[in-house]
């Protein structure tokens, strides 16, 4: 189903790229548009705080947007901005170490890699985001780099939302490391690489760019010198080695046998049991998952280590494996973060992904009624905890 899929996108791409009108910001005034929009989106929309100066004067920049080896993709005109994202590509020996330690790479990890990119500031504008604009808007990317064979990358690599990873496993996209990051924004991140011109990776995953990444490929073969093509279309995973995020039934089945209290493994299983591809995330103690004030969308189940929920640089309550929190991103869309949750310990979390209960609802209303009952009382749960903490902090 996908492959035809694929395939209709490749017939659909010249139309769609003229509907959508796409370009390279190539002048200063369209790319301070593009910083607007940056901000727009960052600042004004999802309330992402920047811990540099990047933020300046309404805009959002750095100096790799100046820089000869980036490109600045964005749809829409100048005036009404719609979606942006910027590609910059390195030579290995030119690669700043700071991009090795955004996402979580070892240099010997790049040691194959000739030229490697890195995807930024991908945003799309709130009522386009259920349209095909993103997808046309990665795939474009190919289209770029023709002209400027010097900015073919082997790889791109990119940091995900947990509840969008599906959407970019589907676009080609692949986990290399379990261990997930947190960005200076507040933000739990999955380091994703997505290979340039991979058929061959493409292909075995029935991804929905495969037809059209293989006509850019032909173009590409004619425009760039031969190390060049050969470099972007070989086999990422001798590159690079893919792993899964995905729980087996068997793995499921043991995290459950390993938690402790009855209500806590009966909650579990039932969760677990609504899903489908579960995905497992690991978590460094002290790693922050929520921050307060923040627009998210993800929800998580703990079954291994323990989180704190923090609220004015206080724990007022800790929750252990079969709790859950980040329950108000699926009952409130564009709700903003009340606490913090950071992990007290190494942990391992499922993610519980954004239109969960939509999906859910559509499949079986009364387990979606369920669910909803579990969160509503576990979030009753939390309160007598958080109360009974508070008071014995005003006891003190």
């Amino acid at each position: 189903m996908r492959y035809i899929k694929s395939l209709l996108l490749r017939l659909a791409l010249p139309f769609l790229i003229k509907y959508y009108r796409v370009n390279v910001a190539r002048t200063l005034e369209e790319k301070q548009k593009v910083f607007k929009f940056r901000y727009d989106i960052y600042r004004v929309e999802l309330a992402y705080e920047f811990l540099d100066t990047r933020s300046k004067d309404g805009m959002f920049y750095d100096d790799y947007d100046f820089m000869d080896n980036t490109l600045i993709l964005y749809s829409g005109d100048i005036d009404h901005i719609t979606s942006t994202v910027r590609l910059t590509v390195w030579d290995k020996e030119h690669l700043p170490k700071k991009i090795l330690e955004n996402f979580n790479l070892k240099e010997s990890m790049v040691d194959k890699i000739n030229r490697l990119g890195e995807y930024h500031f991908f945003q799309v504008r709130k009522d386009y985001r259920r349209s095909l604009l993103a997808i046309v808007l990665l795939i474009y990317t190919c289209k770029a780099v023709i002209d400027q064979p010097q900015l073919t990358p082997d790889l791109i690599f990119f940091n995900c939302q947990p509840g969008l990873i599906k959407y970019y496993l589907a676009m080609g996209a692949y986990p290399y490391t379990h261990e997930v990051i947190h960005r200076e924004y507040g933000l739990l991140q999955i380091p994703l690489a997505m290979p340039s011109f991979d058929l061959t990776n493409l292909k075995k995953n029935h991804c929905l760019s495969y037809h059209c990444v293989k006509y850019y490929a032909k173009k590409l073969k004619k425009n760039a010198p031969f190390a060049i093509y050969q470099s972007a279309t070989r086999n990422a995973a001798n590159v690079l080695h893919p792993i899964s995020l995905y729980l087996t039934p068997a793995e499921t089945k043991k995290f459950g046998e390993m938690i402790s209290k009855k209500n806590h493994r009966e909650r579990y299983a039932f969760i677990v049991s609504l899903m489908k591809n579960i995905v497992l995330l690991s978590v460094e103690k002290n790693t922050p998952i929520l921050r307060k004030n923040l627009v998210d969308f993800d929800m998580y189940l703990i079954v291994e280590g323990s989180m704190g929920i923090f609220l004015n640089e206080r724990v007022i309550a800790k929750l252990i494996p079969g709790d859950i929190f980040g329950e108000m991103a699926l009952l409130a869309e564009h709700h903003r973060r009340y606490t913090e949750v950071t992990a007290l310990t190494d942990s391992k979390i499922i993610l519980i992904p954004r239109n969960f209960i939509k999906e859910l609802q559509t499949k079986n209303l009364a387990l979606a009624n369920e669910f909803l009952h579990l969160l509503c009382n576990s979030l009753i749960d939390k309160l007598e905890a958080s109360n009974r903490l508070l008071a014995k902090f005003n006891h003190q």
